[in-house]
């Protein structure tokens, strides 16, 4: 049997040489395709629909969106008025990302301490969501 298969694989690279075109639709296609998706297929997402419950309303919470937002990952769609207001949005696919600031946030961060805030974010397309976490967290603000 294993005769036969080298007999038959002989055969086929001295067809493939004899025949250019073959050899190079063989060989030139596989990298031409991986070129086209290296270069089509990207990953990063950006403009993620963003709703935001500020119990802060302070200056630093508002430094800390417009610097989400100017990274152009996060774009602020709607304010709410409560966590679940907040969650009805992302359940109903209005937005994709949530963010919170607690009452404490400016006092924590005047005082020198550690202020965190919470981010919700709607797991159903899981591209997006890792894309909103991992640029939240490479802030360091989550």
């Amino acid at each position: 049997m294993w005769k036969r298969l080298k007999a038959l694989l002989y055969k086929e690279f001295i067809q493939m040489r004899r025949d250019r075109l073959t050899f190079a639709i063989m060989i030139g296609m596989p990298i031409i395709q991986l070129m086209i998706f290296g270069f089509a297929i990207n990953t990063e997402v950006k403009h993620l629909p963003t709703v935001v419950y500020d119990q802060s309303r302070s200056m630093q919470s508002r430094a800390l969106l417009q610097e989400f937002t100017a990274s152009g990952y996060f774009d602020i769609v709607a304010y709410s008025n409560s966590l679940s207001d907040m969650q009805k949005d992302i359940d109903r696919s209005y937005a994709k990302v949530g963010f919170y600031f607690p009452p404490d946030y400016a006092t924590l961060i005047y005082n020198g301490k550690n202020a965190k805030i919470e981010m919700l974010v709607d797991a159903s397309d899981s591209m997006s969501a890792s894309s909103a976490i991992s640029t939240a967290v490479g802030k360091h603000l989550i």
